[in-house]
């Protein structure tokens, strides 16, 4: 299966990854939280959920394949500053 999403929901997962939640935040770029975008976009679609066999016994698994390569993009998606290594 394969899924488009809008640019939007990139910048959503981004800013989520980026908050950490308890966690340590991930630092993804757009390529990166794609796989959040389009999964956070077939859970709330219940037509692309059925289709994908999601449900509450579903174990999913996301590879973020970028960090942020664009930093200046970033921080502004996330309206946080990113500090770089010296």
């Amino acid at each position: 299966d394969y899924l488009a999403i809008p640019d939007e929901a990139v910048r959503v997962a981004i800013r989520q990854l980026a908050q950490g939640r308890g966690q340590p935040p991930v630092i993804a770029g757009e390529s990166g939280a794609a796989g959040l975008a389009g999964f956070l976009v077939a859970a709330t679609d219940a037509p692309v959920r059925q289709t994908l066999g999601l449900d509450g016994r579903s174990c999913v698994l996301l590879i973020g394949t970028e960090g942020a390569t664009d930093v200046q993009m970033w921080e502004s998606i996330t309206g946080r500053r990113l500090e770089q290594p010296t």
